[in-house]
């Protein structure tokens, strides 16, 4: 087990979070069965006051189980090293944690951005005062059910089965990887020209579709903006492993994401990392509403400015991806006149 107070501070603010999402999923059970925004009897008015209460317990639950998902990152990136035989970076303490610790990071992933598309909507659902949306959202908001029992139980056995004391290769594997990889040069250069495309390509079609949706808030077009987003983020990782990140540690043959999260590289990795996550959460959340706006049409003002303000911070969250990733090939080539690579 890793032993270190920062695994206490995540395994208090872990178990509250929990607390505080079972009560609210506990509260929105018979809500979204029993739903009746058009009755007034005394049974719909205690749903009312059930589903105000479970709003209350879901916000401070997706706050401290997203406080949670930090403490862990940054445990993982910058503390916990100094607590494994041989770790350098994260890379280490994953190695020392097994399987557990890659699967416990996506679903932490998973569902945190379902929780903050959940929050989303019922900020939206709070400005009607009949709640249309409440039985919607209480779907949404069981759906991080499983996500979050799933992170919890894989970070938990990945401190507790954590081997400290045996030595880890760390950055050592992946030049292993490198030197046996059975890939020829002439397809390692295709396999990141396809990823430049698709990074380049995705991220011109995430800032169009933001653009053309702040001037057309229920335009069709949003159906394809979580499609688009996922394709963007799996090709900006790739990229970001094997051809951006060589410009920061600035030696090749170096695909390593957790040292960009060290403090020599002034820790762009949680700013690249806290980027494509609020990619996701608001290419989502304009999803959701623009479905909320098929529901119920008499959202049309409201909706419209909340689709309006997350295609903004889409197009932010987007942008500053871009320019921390690309910025130092960009400014490597205009200082030195040529790539890294020679060309």
């Amino acid at each position: 087990m890793i032993f270190h107070p920062l695994t206490w501070v995540w395994m208090m603010a872990a178990g509250l979070g929990a607390l505080l999402y079972g009560l609210a999923a506990w509260r929105m059970l018979s809500i979204v069965a029993h739903w009746h925004p058009d009755c007034a009897d005394q049974a719909q008015i205690e749903r009312e006051r059930r589903a105000e209460t479970a709003s209350l317990l879901g916000r401070w639950a997706t706050g401290v189980l997203t406080a949670a998902g930090i403490i862990q990152l940054i445990g993982i990136a910058l503390i916990w090293p100094a607590m494994v035989a041989g770790a350098m970076c994260g890379t280490g303490v994953l190695q020392a944690m097994g399987s557990n610790g890659a699967q416990a990071l996506g679903w932490w992933t998973a569902g945190l951005i379902v929780l903050h598309g959940w929050r989303v909507m019922d900020r939206l659902n709070l400005a009607r005062p009949y709640g249309e949306l409440t039985a919607d959202n209480g779907r949404v908001l069981l759906l991080a059910a499983p996500l979050i029992a799933m992170a919890l139980m894989h970070s938990i056995q990945a401190l507790m089965h954590a081997e400290t004391a045996a030595p880890v290769s760390c950055c050592a594997a992946i030049y292993d990887q490198i030197i046996h990889r059975p890939r020829s040069p002439r397809a390692q250069q295709v396999m990141q020209i396809v990823q430049l495309g698709l990074y380049w390509a995705g991220a011109a079609a995430l800032l169009g579709l933001a653009a053309w949706q702040r001037r057309h808030p229920f335009s069709r077009a949003a159906i394809f903006l979580a499609g688009v987003c996922i394709v963007w983020v799996l090709a900006a990782t790739g990229t970001l492993k094997s051809i951006w990140s060589a410009y920061y540690y600035e030696v090749l043959s170096h695909p390593c994401l957790w040292c960009l999260f060290s403090i020599d590289y002034y820790g762009v990795g949680f700013m690249l990392t806290l980027a494509w996550i609020a990619a996701m959460v608001n290419a989502m959340a304009i999803v959701l509403i623009r479905r909320a706006w098929n529901v119920s049409p008499a959202l049309g003002p409201a909706a419209s400015i909340c689709i309006r303000r997350h295609a903004m911070y889409l197009t932010i969250a987007v942008s500053i991806y871009l320019t921390a990733a690309a910025g130092p090939a960009l400014m490597w080539r205009l200082k030195n006149g040529m790539w890294l690579t020679g060309h």
